[in-house]
């Protein structure tokens, strides 16, 4: 039992050092570009690519159909929706126009999947 958390824990890591290896060559391939799209817009457009596969994983998990509480893609879907959210979060709330409620509603989306899923991987049976 011990031993599995451990193993989470290093699936967590694994999937945070994949996630920030992502997001430096998007920050280094948006910094290069002369367009007016920046970096702030990347927790937008990379939303709906976290957001759809996290929701199937979840229910994959509910019915039990293949989907272990420890495997890496589950845990991985987690790191990744908490990421987003936060940065979403952030960026909303540091933004010079104001900008309508679901806008803020998709990332609070992101941190209640991220919440949901660390909450299956780590309950006891």
């Amino acid at each position: 039992m011990m031993e599995e958390k451990n193993f989470i824990w290093q699936k967590i890591l694994w999937s945070v050092v994949f996630i920030f290896a992502s997001v430096l060559l998007a920050y280094v391939n948006y910094r290069r570009s002369n367009s007016i799209i920046s970096f702030g817009v990347f927790p937008y457009y990379i939303w709906p690519y976290v957001t759809v596969p996290s929701i199937v994983l979840i229910l994959l998990r509910l019915t039990k159909r293949g989907i272990s509480r420890s495997s890496f893609i589950f845990l991985f879907a987690g790191t990744a929706n908490a990421f987003i959210g936060s940065t979403g979060v952030y960026s909303v709330s540091m933004s010079d126009t104001q900008l309508g409620i679901p806008i803020h509603a998709m990332f609070y989306l992101n941190l209640l999947l991220a919440v949901f899923i660390f909450f299956g991987a780590f309950r006891n049976k």
